[in-house]
């Protein structure tokens, strides 16, 4: 089986804060909007495990950084 390393460059804006807020470590108290952002991202890399193996792909160390 073969591993491959895919780079994906995303831009986010916040459309609905009131959803971003209920989003487990989001809603930290006194969380800047980057921290708010990054907790979301770390969250959908989560989710992207599961989707991945919808399609038959194990994806594994997914990371993102928020700047």
């Amino acid at each position: 089986m073969s591993t491959h390393t895919v780079t994906v460059t995303l831009t986010v804006e916040v459309a609905n804060s009131a959803v971003l807020s209920v989003i487990p470590g989001v809603n930290a108290a006194g969380a800047d909007e980057r921290a708010q952002l990054q907790a979301a991202a770390d969250a959908g890399l989560r989710e992207l495990q599961s989707i991945g193996g919808r399609y038959g792909l194990k994806v594994s160390n997914a990371s993102a950084t928020v700047a």
